[in-house]
């Protein structure tokens, strides 16, 4: 036992620790090596939908200015206007380069030997292959004493499908009255950096940003969700992160904070009671400074909806004795739920039982007789349809497009079995 202990955590350290090893800090491609020099552009900023993100750092250096090794390596690749390292591990690009004429790939090269001259773009692109990681992890020294600023945000229906058609506003507060999937989008970004540190100007894209939610009384509803983090680019899609309108030419960067990098996302309401709430959109750099913009909403999910049921939908191998919970997102009509407006399909040969927690949210479907009703080895599926009703009489919104009347599958292809 004690020998099979070492072992795993000797693995264990290996694996937590390697990419450490790997990646450790490195002095700056222009000379003074060992000194800062300012930042126009970092990873993952938008430079147009169907291009990919901005892969590397863009460091403000001048036209002739020498690019020099910050990583010993091998060239591996020569262009009319880039050059590429690897070093023991990773592949390094130097763009905007007016290569060595003396160095050859497949030449070795040793730290601060002469790559080759900044070109007319007048600054040197510096990245890990394919945005890998982010390079300001590891150039040092490094120091960015200004946060990004968020100069406003808002909140849109189903937005990753163009610009957001907006909600509704309150006639008395003139606060947005949110309800369903809600996507949240920022106008946000980040100073340049000038050598010292100060910031140089509106220029660069955020490190990451995300969102929290709070009640009126400012208890944290749902604590800070971050989807959009660049500490590389590779996978990442444009189209889900950059709001239609974005532009790198004048720097205009709009971000779906909602979303993933490579997929839809959502604040989703419906889990939560009506009323006032806060939205915090939190941007933040590399080095942790951060900017926060708020915004008050109502929400108003005035349709009843499927919040959530065991076993979930597509769950297979599900014994014929377990119990099928649904919760809803409002108190119910308990006289509603019954099996008239709870489907089965197979139907059932016998019936069910509902019991109500004390919300009236959440109800427990026990079958009288689930070896009579419930065939071994055979998919069922569970409808909840709107003949379903809150205890104000309104009806389910099954589908959850924001209006009553639809029904929803909660459990589908569910093997029962022994």
């Amino acid at each position: 036992m004690r020998t099979c202990i070492k072992r795993i955590l000797i693995c264990f350290c290996i694996f937590f620790f390697w990419p450490a090893l790997l990646l450790a800090q490195y002095p700056w491609p222009v000379w003074d090596m060992n000194e800062q020099h300012g930042i126009n552009s970092t990873l993952g900023e938008f430079r147009g939908f169907g291009r990919v993100l901005h892969e590397g750092v863009d460091i403000a250096e001048g036209t002739n200015t020498e690019v020099l090794v910050n990583i010993p390596g091998t060239i591996y690749q020569k262009g009319v206007h880039h050059i590429g390292v690897k070093g023991e591990i990773y592949y390094y690009r130097y763009i905007h380069v007016l290569p060595n004429p003396n160095l050859k790939v497949g030449m070795k090269v040793g730290f601060s030997d002469l790559l080759g001259k900044i070109d007319e773009e007048n600054h040197l692109h510096f990245e890990y292959l394919d945005g890998l990681y982010n390079p300001l992890h590891f150039l040092q020294p490094f120091y960015d004493y200004c946060a990004p600023t968020i100069d406003k945000i808002a909140l849109v229906k189903d937005g990753t499908a163009g610009a957001g058609e907006p909600f509704p506003t309150d006639p008395e507060t003139g606060l947005p009255i949110v309800s369903g999937y809600v996507d949240i989008k920022a106008w946000a970004w980040d100073p340049r950096v000038k050598a010292d540190g100060q910031p140089g100007g509106k220029g660069c894209g955020i490190y990451k940003i995300g969102y929290q939610i709070f009640d009126e009384e400012g208890n944290l509803v749902e604590g800070l969700i971050t989807r959009l983090r660049f500490h590389q680019t590779l996978g990442y899609n444009a189209g889900w992160i950059y709001v239609r309108g974005s532009s790198y030419d004048p720097v205009n960067f709009i971000y779906w904070v909602t979303n993933y990098v490579d997929k839809n996302g959502y604040w989703d309401t419906y889990p939560l009671e009506d009323g006032k709430y806060r939205v915090e959109v939190v941007a933040e750099d590399i080095q942790g400074r951060y900017e926060i913009e708020k915004q008050w909403v109502i929400v108003r999910n005035t349709c009843p909806v499927v919040v959530s049921t065991s076993p979930k939908d597509g769950e297979v191998e599900v014994d014929i004795n377990t119990d099928i919970v649904i919760t809803f997102s409002k108190e119910m009509n308990q006289l509603s739920v019954n099996p008239a407006t709870i489907l089965f399909n197979p139907p059932l040969t016998g019936s069910f039982t509902c019991n109500w927690d004390t919300s009236g949210k959440t109800v427990t479907l026990t079958l009288t007789d689930p070896e009579h009703d419930l065939e071994f080895l055979q998919d069922y599926e569970v409808t909840v349809t709107d003949g379903v009703r809150d205890i104000n009489g309104i009806q389910l919104d099954g589908d959850k497009d924001g209006e009553p009347g639809g029904a929803m599958g909660v459990l589908s292809n569910g093997s029962s079995h022994a």
